[in-house]
């Protein structure tokens, strides 16, 4: 039963770590994803958001994990706040 629960958290420690192992590289990539490509092409490399939150007709932002916000205006990663 103890090797469940470590294996568990070993397991989910990397998940609310996520936001720190992402690495900016400017006017580049954020997380190995170029900063110009796509809100779909972020989803495939980041998977899908905790949440969503609507700013209007064109921009969206997705929340990954506590402490990560990527703010797209039309189609594009416009902010990143972590």
């Amino acid at each position: 039963m103890r090797i469940m629960i470590v294996t568990a958290i070993l397991i989910l420690i990397p998940i609310f770590g996520f936001a720190q192992d992402c690495v900016l590289i400017p006017d580049n990539s954020f997380c190995g994803v170029a900063i110009t490509a796509t809100r779909d092409q972020f989803v495939k490399v980041l998977g899908d958001p905790d949440g969503q939150i609507k700013m209007g007709t064109d921009r969206i932002g997705y929340l990954y994990g506590p402490r990560l916000l990527l703010i797209f205006w039309h189609d594009k990663l416009w902010e990143i706040y972590a």
